[in-house]
């Protein structure tokens, strides 16, 4: 019997080893989803959506934009998706942001990050952070750009403001969390995620110093990214602060011509 026992825990920390390998070795092909859409297929949807291709000073195409033209306000944001699809298919916020200010030109423009979209790269931490910096950098250097986040997204627009405050007028965040980490704890209780993880996207310490204002959307029954973790991330901001939960919402709720979300959006861009 002794025996038998012990094989059986052998066999199962063997096993529960095994699965913290291939955790470990596939996280990121859990985490990042992009999309295989082909590109004369994302240039053939794009000017129905309003898009056109956003190129870099080298001629690569970074992702997608709606320029304004002409007289009026102006007002730039920088658009930053989630873990899912691709970029020209981020449009819906480019019409949201119009809803919401009225008499302002926007212009928008739309990350793709690497791996998504027919992008050359592949989706990390490291990667996806370095091409939101290039994006950034590759925008008008006349006046700061507003940054919008969903979900993964709000992680990054995290690094992009803890790295380009002096760029970053205001956040908006709409389903984020602090850390990475204890979102996958959630869904991973019985998985030492903490000790496994190769992206950590830590946006609490990357938003600890940034001087502008944040404002915070959290669906109250999301169960990609529960709410609390949301919470957490406003609660840990020492600075001007915003938060709004949507009752009996999941993690992709719209947002449109919602009042709360034109309210977000101006006290993101108060700092102007």
């Amino acid at each position: 019997m002794k025996r038998m026992l012990l094989i059986i825990g052998i066999t199962a920390a063997l096993g529960y080893a095994a699965v913290c390998v291939m955790l470990f070795l596939f996280q990121r092909r859990m985490l990042y989803l992009p999309s295989s859409m082909p590109l004369d297929e994302q240039l053939a949807y794009a000017p129905g959506a309003g898009l056109k291709p956003w190129l870099d000073a080298a001629g690569a195409r970074i992702g997608w934009k709606r320029e304004a033209h002409g007289p009026g306000l102006s007002q730039r944001w920088l658009v930053l998706h989630g873990n899912a699809g691709l970029a020209v298919q981020r449009a819906y916020w480019a019409d949201a942001l119009e809803r919401v200010s009225p008499g302002r030109a926007l212009s928008v423009y739309v990350l793709e990050y690497p791996g998504y979209g027919r992008r050359a790269g592949a989706p990390s931490e490291s990667a996806i952070t370095g091409a939101a910096l290039a994006a950034i950098d590759a925008l008008p250097a006349a006046g700061r750009s507003h940054l919008l986040g969903e979900s993964l997204g709000c992680a990054v627009a995290a690094r992009v403001a803890q790295a380009r405050p002096e760029r970053v007028g205001g956040l908006v965040l709409v389903s984020p969390f602090n850390r990475l980490a204890e979102v996958a704890a959630h869904h991973y209780p019985w998985i030492p995620v903490r000790w496994l993880l190769r992206d950590v996207w830590r946006s609490d310490e990357n938003l600890r110093d940034f001087p502008g204002p944040v404002a915070v959307l959290a669906a109250e029954r999301d169960q990609v990214v529960p709410a609390r973790f949301a919470q957490r991330l406003y609660d840990g901001y020492p600075g001007r602060k915003w938060l709004h939960v949507i009752p009996d919402e999941d993690h992709n709720f719209f947002v449109f011509d919602q009042a709360w979300f034109g309210d977000a959006v101006a006290f993101a861009a108060a700092r102007e």
